[in-house]
């Protein structure tokens, strides 16, 4: 999946995650356990970055992530970032959220 854990896991566009996504070779709750790993591990620890103020509860997130690999098993992927996780950076504050697209789920 990531040959090099931190490296890839930065650094792959949300197309090379799709591509992931589509093949099978990664999962929706493997992305999330992922990247919430990276930020535990480096956003108040190690090299404390202090980038985001706070992160959706753990178990939210992931059955999200999970429903949205049943969905994508199922055939119904609902755009571009379909299963994949954003940050967004508002007016000097970091959020962790979802797409519109995943209203309602």
């Amino acid at each position: 999946m990531f040959p090099t854990p931190d490296h890839e896991l930065i650094s792959a566009t949300a197309s090379d995650l799709q591509k992931q996504l589509h093949e099978g070779t990664l999962s929706s709750v493997k992305l999330v356990e992922r990247y919430l790993a990276h930020i535990d591990a480096h956003n108040h620890q190690g090299m404390s970055l202090h980038a985001l103020i706070s992160t959706a509860p753990r178990d939210n997130v992931l059955a999200i992530a999970q429903r949205l690999d049943d969905e994508r098993r199922a055939g119904k992927v609902r755009g571009a970032l379909h299963g994949i996780p954003i940050v967004l950076k508002v007016r000097g504050l970091s959020y962790c959220c979802r797409s519109r697209g995943v209203d309602g789920v």
